[in-house]
């Protein structure tokens, strides 16, 4: 399971890290990979991976330029974000064909199909957290149908393709100048 995100106590890296400790400790070969920086939040998290005794198994990658291969290595994309405006990373990790698991706030249900290529959980819920990402661990086929959800929304749905883009900010763009005109 992996994780791309700044550091910063509203990205709920401790939250994860939480929700992970009892999948981690039924499951030998699972891991948790951190990618991003950001003091003190880094240090905390350090501090919370040895008290909880899963040094061997989450690792804390700091800031990366090579995204984009971590995310190949992945098998599962989490995040569970106390605040986010629109929640990009999820995109980008669906772009990598991964099934994503994100919380129910701001932007984030925007950035997926829920139920389709990802599971999201109500903000807090330490257990709801936990029981999405063991549904894609121990789901080889959901985990595979939604990572291929993903890809398929991401590069061929044609949400994000330029000219999609293109078209919501021009339509942004007349809206705001229509509404300066009233």
């Amino acid at each position: 399971v992996g994780c791309v995100a700044v550091m910063r106590k509203q990205k709920g890296h401790k939250q994860l890290v939480e929700a992970m400790a009892p999948l981690i400790s039924e499951r030998p070969n699972l891991h948790l990979v951190l990618v991003g920086s950001g003091s003190p939040v880094f240090e905390e998290l350090q501090a919370q991976v040895k008290e909880l005794g899963l040094t061997r198994r989450v690792h804390m990658m700091g800031m990366r330029k090579d995204v984009p291969n971590l995310l190949e290595g992945f098998d599962i994309f989490a995040l569970s974000t106390r605040q986010e405006a629109s929640g990009t990373v999820f995109v980008e990790a669906g772009a990598a064909g991964l099934p994503v698991v994100g919380t129910r706030v701001d932007g984030v249900p925007e950035m997926m199909k829920e139920g389709v290529n990802g599971i999201l959980v109500p903000l807090d819920d330490i257990p709801a957290l936990t029981q999405a990402i063991r549904s894609l661990v121990e789901d080889t086929d959901l985990r595979e149908r939604m990572g291929r959800a993903s890809l398929e929304w991401c590069r061929d749905s044609g949400f994000y393709s330029l000219r999609a883009m293109v078209e919501r900010v021009e339509s942004a763009y007349i809206r705001w100048l229509g509404e300066l005109k009233k």
